[in-house]
């Protein structure tokens, strides 16, 4: 005798939410002196805290982007989930450099698309003085 059993497919639907968690930076902080001598090195240092994932940073004068001048530290903060990105510029301006401007412009596509957040400081850079 041949028997026929009838199987029945019982397919459960699972739903998956992702969640992908952003956290805007705070707007940076740009320190170190604003009036400066002539072939003198100088720290200037930016600091952008709160964001996740990690911004970038960038330090330029005008359109000119500081390269191995700048270093860069990345720091994670267990305790508020987000980064903290330290941009340190040891340098050296000369009198060409007088009545520029300084920025620190940080990026966070995640939370702000293609708009970086930029900081400035206007330079003054005096000539040597010889007695």
């Amino acid at each position: 005798m041949t028997s026929i059993k009838r199987r029945s497919l019982c397919v459960n639907v699972l739903s998956i939410f992702l969640f992908y968690i952003t956290a805007t930076p705070q707007a940076p902080v740009l320190t170190g002196p604003a009036s400066v001598i002539s072939g003198t090195s100088h720290t200037l240092t930016c600091v952008s805290s709160g964001g996740y994932p990690e911004q970038t940073m960038s330090i330029r004068v005008g359109n000119s982007v500081f390269g191995n001048e700048v270093t860069f530290n990345t720091v994670y903060d267990e305790s508020s989930k987000t980064y903290r990105v330290i941009g340190t510029l040891v340098w050296s301006p000369t009198t060409t450099y007088n009545g520029e401007t300084l920025y620190c412009d940080v990026l966070h596509p995640d939370t702000l698309g293609n708009s970086p957040q930029t900081v400035s400081l206007s330079l003054t850079v005096q000539g040597k003085t010889i007695l």
